[in-house]
């Protein structure tokens, strides 16, 4: 494992994840998800919603009314390709996310160049949420509440060496009332919190590499019934600040800020819902490397106007 604990680093550096840090296992579940939350500068904590919740707080899952699905692409600063597919029904949601390199080269110990490398890591998250509206035994608060759970069974390869774990993260969720603050409306009030890797790890042969457990604590609001805004701290130093503005309910402008390591990031978003279907864009800034693009296509199946559908079909097909 020492051998290729230099050759995974080297491979790391080569897709642009070196600020993560070379102390412990790196799996494509530490990149920020999502393309609606990366526009908010990955403030999503709170804020998430559909097949996004399963990414950044599975406890807002219990609030799925109904099916959505989401498949994304980015190329991750320039040098990776980032894939996700994800479905949520009520309450619970499954996805899987790909990240791959093109050809690397390799350094072994002592800076010599070795072979030329692949980098893969691949995640199967599974996760539930629940509120005293899905499961009756719980207490009901003066507020809305929601807990959740998600399971990530985890790959990363580099070369021929292979690790495979699975991990568990608790998550949570509160909706509180609206307020007025200097007579501008503060609405749907949101606040949540994600602990990642409560426990697990990854296992290279007979090695395991412990993956950081790290604590997330977010909060969204409406504000003035058009913009929303979102905020996420974590433990471990980062710091997320995203807006989404809603000219129209159907067109969504967003901005964010993410704070990586090194330096700080601009995020730029827009998203455009036409009866149930749904077209995301983001762009992800970074320091010294190229920007990330993310574009992702969804479908929310309690939005879909089949009637108007069949007609727009009709017209346009001969």
């Amino acid at each position: 494992m020492k051998r290729y604990g230099a050759l995974l680093i080297a491979a790391l550096l080569g897709v642009g994840l070196c600020g993560l840090g070379q102390d412990r296992a790196l799996s494509v579940t530490e990149i920020d998800p999502g393309v609606r939350g990366v526009g908010l500068g990955g403030a999503g904590v709170a804020s998430s919603v559909g097949v996004e919740a399963l990414y950044y707080n599975a406890a807002r899952l219990a609030d799925s009314g109904s099916a959505s699905f989401q498949s994304f692409y980015a190329l991750h600063l320039g040098a990776a390709n980032y894939t996700a597919l994800g479905v949520t029904f009520p309450s619970w949601g499954l996805a899987f996310l790909n990240l791959s390199s093109s050809d690397i080269a390799g350094y072994d110990a002592g800076g010599n160049p070795t072979e030329t490398l692949r980098y893969r890591s691949t995640a199967i998250l599974a996760g539930f949420g629940a509120s005293p509206h899905t499961l009756s035994f719980l207490p009901r608060l003066p507020f809305d509440w929601a807990i959740g759970t998600r399971l990530k069974f985890l790959s990363t390869a580099v070369a021929d060496a292979r690790g495979y774990g699975i991990t568990f993260d608790l998550s949570g969720f509160v909706g509180l009332n609206s307020l007025n603050v200097a007579g501008v409306a503060i609405d749907d009030l949101s606040i949540g919190f994600l602990v990642n890797n409560v426990i697990g790890s990854l296992r290279y042969d007979n090695t395991s590499d412990n993956l950081l457990t790290d604590a997330r604590l977010g909060m969204s609001a409406i504000v003035a019934g058009q913009v929303l805004v979102a905020i996420d701290y974590e433990i471990s130093g980062r710091f997320h600040l995203g807006a989404e503005y809603r000219p129209v309910p159907t067109f969504a402008l967003r901005a964010g800020i993410l704070q990586q390591n090194p330096g700080t990031s601009l995020t730029l978003g827009i998203g455009l819902d036409l009866e149930g279907f749904g077209i995301d864009y983001a762009f992800l800034g970074s320091t010294g490397l190229s920007g990330s693009h993310r574009v992702a296509l969804s479908i929310d199946f309690a939005t879909i106007d089949f009637g108007s559908l069949m007609s727009m079909l009709r017209r346009i097909l001969p």
